[in-house]
């Protein structure tokens, strides 16, 4: 049995009461109301957060590079 997105704004059984699902039907209200987007609406919004997107960067701030290898072994050397 399948049921569509207005099955749920009808009302929630609770006991022998039925009460009606507000957060639901206002969802519904909202979807029904305008602007009413276009298939070229919402590609050109998915386009426009692709080109926004910010490269993400994995190195580890912990890790070792030669010139913090470099620097601890200086650093040990004149701890001797």
């Amino acid at each position: 049995m399948s049921k569509n997105i207005s099955d749920f704004s009808h009302g929630i059984k609770t006991g022998a009461k039925t009460k009606k699902n507000s957060t639901a039907q206002r969802l519904i209200t909202a979807m029904e109301k305008p602007p009413h987007l276009t298939h070229e609406d919402v590609e050109a919004l998915r386009q426009s957060i692709e080109e926004g997107k910010i490269p993400i960067k994995f190195d580890s701030p912990f890790e070792m590079d030669e010139r913090k290898r470099q620097l601890y072994s200086f650093l040990e050397k004149q701890q001797c």
